[in-house]
């Protein structure tokens, strides 16, 4: 018996931090920034970067507000809720 290919669907909560990841690595990239530099500045380590830009975790509140704060852009763009960085 041949195993079929079975295509799972992501879930909304998975393209939801998809999103974030993304728009995390493209303005990590637009600030000209390494992700081990970035990971220096928020004091973590750059496993955990690679943790958020992968979408394999996500901040928590308190890391998030930091993450803003370093990269000085708004929690709305972050998470998708507006289109701009401020």
């Amino acid at each position: 018996m041949m195993a079929k290919n079975v295509v799972k669907q992501k879930s909304e909560r998975q393209l939801y931090w998809e999103g974030f990841s993304s728009r995390l690595v493209e303005i990590i990239d637009k600030k000209k920034m390494s992700k081990s530099e970035f990971a220096k500045q928020m004091n973590i380590t750059p496993v955990t970067v690679t943790h958020w830009t992968k979408g394999g975790r996500v901040p928590n509140a308190f890391y998030l507000n930091k993450i803003c704060d370093v990269l000085k852009v708004s929690a709305d763009f972050l998470l998708g809720r507006k289109k701009g960085e401020k």
